[in-house]
């Protein structure tokens, strides 16, 4: 069927046209806004009653709309793959595609313009396919060859078009993009701390990307955890946040962890990601992730990631500008880490050299009192005063050298291993509890001790918490003049509780000594140090009942 056009195309409106498309190469620096003004000249020239112009995307395996003619509003920047409706059409054939009816192309997905009469050709840069136009004319009127001639020569001069404004584009983002990283890189120079490190990176990269941004520093010890650090969102700006999720490793690690980015078109169908991240980016609405690692001396430290509202295909031009501050990121937050861990084992090392101190001048002092006061008290005529001085003597020497082996530290100051136990993480929380326990009960001090076998603690939780059980046990034993203390340790729903129970005398919290007071901030503190908290229990005359609980990491 021939084409029912209103008016036949002279050549001089086809030089006209022609003239106004070459006008566009210097007049307009958008791309879009010439690709919409080609468009309109096409529509007119060929009397179509709407039309759309692609560009390909993702190494010419996909096309996105970029301008649209009288379509509904959904088409722009919708991508298309081979054999999906006109422009997929196109991409498979690189050939013009010329049908009567819309709805005769395999895999059509526009809605209410199925009788439309369709044409579509690729424009050709060089013989490589850069973009497609797509024109479509109510019923009864049709396309037919001098159409599809005439659209095939403007398609090659809108390939010109295409190719001066991308590269134009292209060297106007790397300006701009040059600049970014020179002023991010002053920035990350005088940055001190890695907060200041992730700001400067939020400011200057994340807030132009248009994406949410999210920078996350990983755990090295398992079970891992991840810990977000900052964050950029279109609507809030940055911020600097502080969100542990557990780390699960999975098929997406193995790229990451070899430096490699990895793209995600949609959380919820991507057989890569597993049920924890969908869960995440369920609870944030943003399907779509881009995550880059964080690499520093070829390991893995943490991950940006960027994330969208709408499942979408990642282009290299979205995702260009953030490769290399991603780098420059990664090594700062090293330089920075690396900083602060100087500076806790200075700090830690000064601490030890103090208790190493005290520890001394208990020993060759106050412990070597005692002790003399024992055998002179041993020597004398004995009277139940007198033996009830050597049972406290005796009592005072041990807990003077327990307090010793809390102070002394380890043999190496980076393990906070020092309660006589060198293996302390090796051997672990119930075992290390269940060899003072064994002391006490030689020293005729009841203590059951009932230890789960879903018991769980991550390594570095061991030591607090033991500590803690320990004085929690040691002040059963020392003022409560209980005739058993019970404790139970067990794992239930992911959290860890200690429970230390007594059926001595009691006390009321708000009068504690000055000793039992201090046991308690001790206690408490401790359970802050791993996220955890304390509670206690005790009334004068009804025992005393400690709970220690620590949520898994």
């Amino acid at each position: 069927m021939r084409s029912n056009r209103l008016k036949p195309i002279t050549p001089e409106q086809e030089l006209q046209a022609m003239t106004a498309l070459l006008d566009l190469v210097g007049d307009t620096p958008e791309l879009d806004l010439a690709l919409d003004r080609i468009l309109q000249v096409v529509c007119n020239l060929l009397g179509a009653d709407d039309g759309s112009i692609g560009l390909t995307e993702l190494d010419g395996t996909a096309i996105r709309i970029r301008a649209t003619h009288c379509m509904p509003s959904s088409e722009r920047g919708s991508v298309f793959r081979k054999g999906e409706g006109l422009a997929g059409a196109v991409l498979a054939s690189r050939a013009p595609v010329r049908l009567d009816r819309y709805s005769e192309i395999p895999g059509a997905l526009s809605q209410g313009l199925d009788d439309n009469a369709v044409l579509g050709v690729p424009a050709l840069w060089h013989g490589e396919l850069v973009g497609f136009f797509g024109l479509g004319r109510r019923p009864p009127r049709t396309f037919d060859e001098d159409d599809e001639r005439l659209l095939l020569r403007f398609s090659q001069y809108a390939a010109i078009v295409i190719h001066e404004s991308r590269t134009r584009a292209e060297s106007k983002r790397s300006l701009e993009d040059l600049d970014r990283l020179s002023r991010l890189g002053q920035d990350l120079s005088a940055a001190t701390t890695i907060e200041e490190t992730t700001r400067s990176f939020l400011h200057h990269i994340a807030s132009h990307g248009g994406f949410v941004c999210s920078v996350a520093l990983h755990e090295a010890l398992q079970p891992r955890r991840v810990t977000v650090i900052g964050q950029w969102h279109p609507e809030t700006g940055a911020t600097l946040v502080r969100i542990q999720y557990p780390d699960s490793p999975g098929s997406l690690d193995v790229d990451l962890d070899k430096g490699r980015a990895v793209t995600i078109e949609n959380v919820f169908t991507d057989p890569r990601c597993g049920p924890e991240l969908r869960s995440i980016q369920k609870a944030s609405g943003r399907p779509a992730l881009a995550l880059f690692p964080l690499m520093a001396e070829s390991r893995r430290i943490g991950t940006v990631a960027l994330s969208d509202s709408e499942p979408k295909l990642w282009t290299p031009e979205e995702l260009g500008p953030y490769s290399t501050a991603i780098s420059m990121l990664g090594s700062a937050l090293a330089a920075r880490l690396a900083q602060e861990q100087r500076t806790v084992d200075v700090q830690r090392l000064a601490r030890y050299e103090v208790r190493h101190r005290l520890a001394r001048e208990l020993h060759d002092s106050v412990c070597q009192s005692i002790f003399a006061m024992s055998l002179v008290a041993q020597s004398l005529e004995p009277t139940p005063g007198l033996e009830r001085v050597v049972q406290l003597s005796r009592e005072a020497l041990a807990d003077m050298r327990h307090l010793i082996r809390e102070l002394q530290p380890p043999p190496d100051p980076t393990h906070d291993d020092w309660l006589g136990f060198a293996n302390l993480r090796t051997e672990g929380f119930a075992t290390a509890l269940r060899r003072h326990i064994d002391v006490l009960q030689a020293a005729s001090n009841p203590v059951e001790l009932s230890v789960s076998p879903n018991l769980q603690l991550h390594p570095d939780q061991v030591w607090p918490l033991l500590c803690a059980t320990l004085e929690a046990i040691g002040n059963g034993v020392r003022h409560s003049g209980a005739t058993i203390i019970r404790v139970a340790a067990d794992t239930v729903d992911r959290t860890t509780r200690v429970t230390v129970t007594d059926d001595g005398c009691g006390f009321e919290p708000l009068r504690s000594g000055p000793g039992l007071g201090l046991g308690l901030s001790s206690m408490k503190e401790r359970m802050e140090t791993v996220g955890g908290r304390m509670t206690l229990q005790t009334s004068p005359g009804r025992g005393t009942t400690v709970c220690f609980e620590v949520p898994l990491a």
